[in-house]
């Protein structure tokens, strides 16, 4: 255990050089998800695997519930190991507690390293700059492959875990290369940004969104059962159909097919079957004539 001289914080906050006071984060600078900041902003505050801590990694080598932050009555804060299999480390020491100072760099098992940083609202911008540019698409402004990746192995454990429905809706454009073709790249973009913009005006914000690739999105969407992923996915479906896709003065008619797979009762052993089964309902709806749904509830299922 190493412990040094403190330093009184007060309010887990710092004053900047212009007055402007500074909040308490952690920076993920090694491993999942980089570039990713977590505001210190509770008395207590859990890091780990698992979906529902407060400071989410998701490294295998580290424990569900692998260390919490606590700020103590003088606001100093200090980081506890919460006896992990792979340790929390400060300096290439293993640690049981440690206090906190700007500027510590501390590890998670073996490849996680977060930095401990007071940040001012310039600081701030400047990191979630970062992090927009590692997890979002450019293009579409959601969230992409690479996130969702990391996102859905997370997602997936906690409804095990917790016992509760989990639904994968896999999406992709109906014709898409024709729409390229016809109306030219330029067009085919501005398509795909705006079914980003018209679903994200439908989900909620505890669903991820994500472009999966080209032409093709995935949608995650917490304690939901077949019967409304399926309601859910028709509204999706319907609001794009019905969407007036415009360029250059032209209308372009722009229809989706999706697959649903559902976690529950331990109907999957693992998030990639779970994809597997969504992405063979797409296929699904494609060889049963395109814009449609396609799930285990369906009549052609």
């Amino acid at each position: 255990m190493e412990m040094e001289e403190k330093t009184t914080i007060t309010n887990i906050k710092k004053a900047g050089p212009d007055g402007e006071s500074k909040q308490a984060f952690f920076i993920i600078i090694s491993g999942n998800p980089v570039g990713s900041m977590f505001k210190i902003d509770s008395d207590e505050m859990l890091i780990g695997r698992s979906a529902d801590t407060d400071i989410c990694i998701n490294d295998k080598e580290v424990s569900r519930r692998h260390a919490k932050v606590i700020k103590e009555p003088d606001g100093n804060l200090i980081i506890v190991d919460l006896k992990s299999t792979n340790g929390t480390y400060y300096k290439g020491k293993r640690i049981d507690k440690h206090l906190l100072k700007d500027g510590d760099k501390i590890q998670i098992a073996f490849t996680t390293i977060m930095k401990f940083s007071y940040q001012d609202s310039i600081e701030i911008k400047f990191q979630k700059g970062l992090f927009e540019s590692a997890s979002k698409d450019k293009l579409t402004k959601i969230y992409n492959r690479a996130f969702f990746s990391e996102r859905f192995p997370q997602e997936f454990s906690y409804a095990t875990r917790h016992n509760m429905p989990l639904s994968l809706v896999l999406f992709d454009i109906d014709h898409f290369k024709k729409v390229n073709d016809t109306y030219g790249h330029q067009a085919g973009d501005q398509v795909l940004s705006k079914i980003a913009d018209v679903v994200s005006k439908i989900i909620r914000k505890e669903n991820i969104f994500a472009r999966y690739g080209g032409e093709e999105f995935v949608i995650l969407l917490r304690n939901t059962n077949e019967e409304k992923a399926l309601i859910f996915a028709n509204n999706i479906k319907k609001a794009i159909e019905e969407h007036a896709f415009r360029f250059s003065d032209t209308v372009i008619p722009v229809t989706i097919s999706a697959g649903i797979a559902t976690y529950r009762e331990g109907n999957f052993r693992k998030d990639a079957e779970m994809f597997r089964i969504a992405d063979q309902y797409l296929y699904m709806a494609k060889s049963h004539g395109r814009n449609r749904v396609e799930c285990i509830l369906t009549n052609n299922c």
